[in-house]
């Protein structure tokens, strides 16, 4: 079963609320432009933001991964930028 838009716009809201996803501040603004984007280009950021919750889920414990995890969310903030979210 192919998802709806909405249902579409529901996953990126929940991942968008996952700790270390997206600052909380931001996610109203996030929201209203992924409305703007088209069914395929929402696709792709609901995709996009779920890998990048798993990696940040993975390494979030690990000392280690702090440039890691800040190389995550600079990722994902180019990608916003390029649907200009």
């Amino acid at each position: 079963m192919k998802a709806t838009k909405q249902q579409l716009l529901d996953r990126i809201k929940s991942l968008l609320e996952l700790p270390g996803v997206c600052a909380e501040s931001k996610r109203e603004t996030i929201l209203g432009n992924c409305e703007k984007l088209s069914f395929e280009q929402l696709c792709e950021v609901a995709a996009t933001l779920r890998i990048r919750a798993r990696k940040l889920a993975s390494i979030i414990n690990s000392p280690e991964k702090i440039q890691e995890i800040k190389d995550a969310k600079d990722n994902l903030d180019k990608f916003f930028t390029k649907y200009g979210i």
